[in-house]
């Protein structure tokens, strides 16, 4: 395995040290990212979400996003000198 390491690092022109950290902080990432999915996975079958309701789930999203964003923005003005807050 050292010998792929030093293959790998000529390779790239990178230090044993620069290598392994990115490594390291790859391998940080992926298990964080595992964890959320853990965590989403678990909420989901808590509200009794399986797959075969994420489609449906995201156009409603969409569409609520989509109503706020069209719906007229309500702007309060003072009575007295017709200036915006």
């Amino acid at each position: 395995m050292a010998e792929r390491l030093d293959e790998v690092m000529r390779q790239q022109g990178r230090s044993r040290s620069e290598f392994l950290r990115d490594a390291v902080l790859r391998y940080i990432e992926e298990c964080e990212w595992r964890q959320l999915l853990q965590h989403g996975e678990e909420r989901a079958r808590a509200q009794g979400v399986g797959p075969e309701d994420v489609s449906g789930l995201v156009e409603e999203y969409r569409a609520e996003l989509i109503r706020q964003t069209n719906e007229p923005m309500m702007i309060e003005t003072s009575a007295r000198t017709g200036a915006r807050p």
